[in-house]
């Protein structure tokens, strides 16, 4: 069952945004505090998550939302109008959020609603965290955001406000607070829990070793700076608002921690001048190597373009070779089914002659009837004739489409050329077509042959029919003469059976070429990968290459604006005048350099504190700024715009503040007149004195 709120424990945990509050929160959980169930993730900022309960995240920022003030709380403004419906949803939270004895929240925007939360939570416990300014400040220009970027001084200002309202209300609720440093409670963190337990009667646990991760901690502007020094000269407040937030804070040991007063420096012109130079040599080693680095990506890139340009050329030599190959497989099939028809028309032919011979033979044992047999043997002469003649025709036809076999071995020479890898095999095939044609002549030779006898068979025929006494005898002698050609005949069918074998084994060979291009096209596959790795890794490159550009030319930009600030400070250390007067015209620089870069807000910032070092006229003033701004533009060949420098929003609010402030009235017509006038001048001057300056 939930107890009441008079029965718990409510621990609220704030302070200024970057000062260690998350850290506090993972230390107190691992305590033993219910600090929440919907928290904000971890992120870039804070790795280990930032122990932040989402719904009193949400619920500062609508308040201040309907203030119009930022979200993140960024406000210089002390009183925050909270309506009736914001303490109705207050209550609501309260409600769904107490689900232990002990429970709370940590969110650095409560910082501005503390006495809001005082008075609707009575029984509530404030642990109120605090860091030094110079590390808060630190952290978020680390952090990033634009705001500071612009205008880095409001971290400052900030940082004051919210310690400020953290001590005030500490010095007004001191019984129900405990106020400490961040460095303290990581240094001293079983310290901490058991002085939470002993003043609010409470029983944590010490947290887990695990809670506190030293490495994430980035402590080394308070090591090794001139920040310190900074903002003790510009920000004083600030330092004595730290120094009494030390002498308030609780420590281990009873006495306050003011070791970091040795980082103020006495003289920060010159520790920070200095330090600026060492900071300038840094930077200029950091964009050699980032040079370094960037001609490596360019060789690299440029060896990737290269291997890209190899794998398209061999690329397209595959792809030409696979047309080609294509050409001789088409070929050799278009000469396979030629020779098909060629080995159907020699079974024909080899079925003619044995049933000449059948015939023959019944010629033989019909002897009798000579003349009968006479006429049979003539008419299957004739017949055998006719058969042999389609022999020859057949045999025509495979001549001539020899010429296209001999086509094909002229493509496949054309393939030799343009597969290495596939030469030796192609030649291999080029001599055993060759011997097959050898095969083919003697073949056709024999036919040759075989044709001349069966003439002069028919020519003893002839004689028989004329000599009938003498037909056994040209009978013998034809059937003789028949046997040879039978011999022959098979002499040609077994070279036929030997040029077929040689044919399957070509086939088997071209079966091993096509494995072999199926081999090379997933070859071609895989360098096809390797080309797309290697344009994502150029394309990543490419990315990297050009983020570098921009990182060296922002470096760039800092060294050459680095660079001027120094020459003028150096050209201002050797006019004996005084440091007043020596600020003032640093801060001159500082807002030309601006403007020059279109920043006029901080050109205005810039221009106002130059006014309270100064007590001349506003008029004399203007001038003097516009002097400044047309010497300083001419110096790095631009010329100055003064219309529309004059005519911005920025500079006409000077003007106003100033003729405000000094009482003195200018009009449009005098100003422009005595602007345009004084410009003359000026650029007249410098344009004359311009080559001297520059030798």
């Amino acid at each position: 069952m939930q107890k009441s709120n008079t029965e718990q424990t409510i621990f609220i945990i704030t302070g200024m945004h970057r000062s260690g509050t998350s850290l506090a929160a993972s230390i107190l959980q691992s305590a033993g505090v219910h600090i929440g169930r919907n928290l904000l993730g971890a992120d870039h900022v804070n790795i280990k998550s930032h122990f932040e309960n989402i719904d009193f995240s949400q619920f500062h920022i609508n308040i201040l939302d309907s203030q119009g003030v930022s979200g993140a709380g960024w406000t210089l403004q002390d009183n925050l109008e909270i309506k009736g419906e914001f303490v109705d949803r207050a209550k609501q939270l309260i409600e769904q959020n107490a689900l232990s004895s002990i429970w709370g929240w940590k969110e650095p925007r409560t910082t501005l609603f503390l006495e809001f939360w005082a008075k609707l939570l009575p029984e509530a416990k404030f642990l109120l965290i605090y860091r030094s300014p110079w590390e808060v400040a630190d952290s978020l220009y680390r952090r990033g955001d634009e705001m500071f970027q612009s205008q880095p001084e409001l971290a400052i200002k900030y940082w004051q406000h919210y310690n400020q309202k953290i001590l005030d209300f500490y010095n007004q609720e001191q019984h129900r607070c405990l106020l400490t440093n961040l460095k303290t409670i990581v240094q001293y963190q079983a310290a901490y829990i058991d002085t939470i337990n002993h003043k609010f009667n409470v029983n944590l646990s010490h947290p887990a070793p695990t809670a506190y991760d030293p490495t994430l901690l980035k402590t080394e502007i308070s090591s090794n700076s001139q920040r310190p020094t900074l903002i003790d000269s510009y920000f004083p407040e600030a330092i004595e608002l730290y120094q009494e937030l030390e002498g308030r804070g609780w420590h281990p040991e009873q006495t306050p921690d003011f070791s970091w007063q040795e980082l103020l420096k006495p003289s920060l012109y010159k520790t920070w001048a200095f330090q600026e130079w060492v900071n300038l040599r840094q930077l200029e080693i950091e964009n050699k190597s980032l040079k370094a680095q960037l001609q490596e990506q360019c060789d690299e890139l440029e060896e990737v373009k290269v291997i890209q340009a190899e794998a398209e050329q061999t690329k397209t030599q595959l792809k030409t070779a696979e047309s080609l190959l294509e050409q001789y497989q088409s070929q050799l099939r278009e000469t396979e089914s030629v020779l098909e028809k060629s080995q159907n028309q020699l079974s024909k032919t080899e079925s003619v002659l044995q049933q000449s011979h059948y015939q023959l033979n019944q010629t033989c044992t019909e002897l009798e009837t000579a003349k009968t047999q006479l006429s049979q043997s003539q008419f299957d002469v004739m017949r055998y004739q006719s058969q042999l003649h389609q022999t020859q025709e057949e045999l025509e036809y495979y001549e001539l489409h020899r010429q296209e076999w001999e086509d094909a071995q002229s493509q496949l020479a054309k393939v030799e050329a343009s597969l290495s890898q596939l030469t030796t095999q192609l030649q291999q095939t080029q001599k055993r077509e060759e011997r097959f044609q050898i095969q083919l002549h003697q073949t056709l030779e024999e036919l040759e042959q075989t044709k001349t006898q069966l003439q002069q068979d028919q020519e003893n025929l002839q004689e028989t029919s004329n000599q009938v006494k003498q037909l056994k005898r040209d009978l013998k002698r034809s059937t003789s003469q028949l046997y040879q050609v039978e011999s022959e005949f098979d002499l040609s069918h077994s070279q036929l059976q030997q040029s077929e074998s040689q044919l399957e084994q070509a086939q088997t060979e071209l079966t091993e070429i096509q494995s072999q291009f199926q081999e090379t096209k997933r070859e071609l596959k895989q360098k096809q990968a390797q080309v797309n790795q290697l344009q994502t890794e150029l394309k990543r490159s490419q990315s990297q290459m050009y983020q570098l550009q921009i990182e060296l030319a922002q470096s760039q930009l800092q060294i050459q604006q680095i660079q001027e600030r120094q020459q003028l400070e150096q050209t201002l250390s050797n006019d004996p005048k005084k440091h007043t007067e020596m600020d003032y015209n640093l801060l001159i620089w500082d807002a030309w350099n601006a403007y020059r870069n279109g920043k006029l807000p901080q050109m205005k910032a810039h221009l106002q504190k130059a006014l309270k070092l100064t007590t001349v006229s506003p008029s004399e003033i203007i001038l003097t700024w516009l002097e400044s701004f047309s010497k300083l533009s001419l110096a790095q060949g631009m010329e100055l715009d003064s219309e529309s420098l004059t005519n911005s929003e920025e500079w006409k609010q000077l003007v106003r503040q100033m003729t405000a402030k000094k009482g003195v009235t200018l009009t449009e017509k005098s100003h422009d007149l005595r602007v345009e006038e004084k410009l003359k001048a000026v650029e007249t001057a410098a344009t004359q004195t311009k080559p001297a300056d520059a030798g």
